[in-house]
């Protein structure tokens, strides 16, 4: 299949007329002059060049007024054709994908912030409960210090 879609026409052309052979002038300030009979070129193309102006200058542009005509003929060509409406479903689908994908991102960084405040935590109650302990330790100590002076009259 060719690249973009395109389709060549399977109804048979008919053959060119022959090429008449004419003096042509390619100097810089010539005019240019309708010689689509010597091209050899389709109906259509003989149409479009009836319909464009064209000027003598190097500077000027051509305009092609039949041109937008001939192509809103076949407008509606594009909307049904596999290879674009293909290549729209896999767009579709990979924004579709993309979206999934950002949507999954998002998560994933939440449950990272998440698991790290959560390890905050436990480090938090951690210290709190080493904090608990020490004053537990120290408050035994005195305890300890005073049951020493306990029993000073003898073992009984």
């Amino acid at each position: 299949m060719p690249l973009f879609g395109h389709r060549k026409d399977t109804s048979p052309s008919p053959p060119p007329p022959p090429p008449v052979e004419e003096p042509k002038s390619h100097g810089l300030f010539s005019r240019h002059r309708n010689t689509s009979v010597e091209r050899n070129e389709p109906p259509v193309a003989q149409q479009q060049q009836a319909n464009t102006s064209r000027s003598g200058s190097i500077f000027s542009r051509r305009s092609d007024v039949s041109n937008t005509q001939l192509n809103n003929n076949n407008n509606n060509d594009h909307y049904h054709d596999p290879s674009i409406l293909a290549a729209r479903d896999r767009v579709h689908s990979a924004e579709t994908a993309e979206s999934e994908a950002d949507k999954a991102l998002d998560m994933a960084r939440r449950a990272v912030k998440e698991a790290r405040q959560h390890v905050k935590n436990l480090e938090r109650e951690a210290e709190m409960e080493a904090r608990r302990a020490k004053a537990k330790q120290a408050e035994s100590r005195l305890i300890s210090k005073d049951a020493r002076s306990l029993g000073r009259y003898g073992p009984m």
